[in-house]
């Protein structure tokens, strides 16, 4: 019934110390030192000029190296399947209340490769005005033109 040693009937007091007779000085935390956004402390402002790119410097993109996208190679349903599950998480945040989160899920979708390829699959290749040209003036029919289409709408 007693979980604990020092509860329970016949167990002793606890010995605590007598503090009626001393004194204490009140701590007062001093002032904390100004820091700017990356949490360096700042002493005097300092100005630095960068040349960029460096003379002789090459260009260096991230993304896929080697040639582009093969449209016929992708994983449909791997990619849908990232969609879908991004759509649950922004639901379930939204149907939560978490707003932050939401706003926060919506900027991923928007950026995620796997969300482009299902769009542009679904104008290119699903709909029913697939060979009606949209705002840009483009049509596109074969596995090329799509993957060039991808690549132009990813952010």
């Amino acid at each position: 019934m007693y979980n604990w040693p020092h509860t329970g009937p016949g167990a002793r007091g606890r010995k605590v110390a007598d503090v009626r007779g001393w004194a204490f000085e009140e701590l007062k935390p001093e002032p904390p030192e100004r820091k700017d956004k990356l949490g360096a402390v700042t002493t005097q402002p300092t100005t630095t000029t960068l040349a960029w790119p460096p003379a002789g410097a090459v260009a260096v993109v991230n993304g896929p190296d080697g040639p582009g996208l093969d449209w016929d190679a992708i994983d449909w349903r791997h990619q849908e399947g990232e969609v879908r599950r991004l759509r649950q998480r922004i639901f379930k945040a939204a149907r939560e209340g978490d707003l932050k989160r939401v706003r926060n899920l919506q900027r991923l979708m928007l950026r995620s490769r796997a969300n482009t390829l299902v769009s542009v699959r679904q104008v290119t290749q699903r709909n029913k005005g697939r060979a009606t040209a949209g705002v840009d003036g483009r049509i596109a029919l074969t596995p090329p033109d799509r993957a060039s289409i991808t690549v132009g709408v990813s952010p």
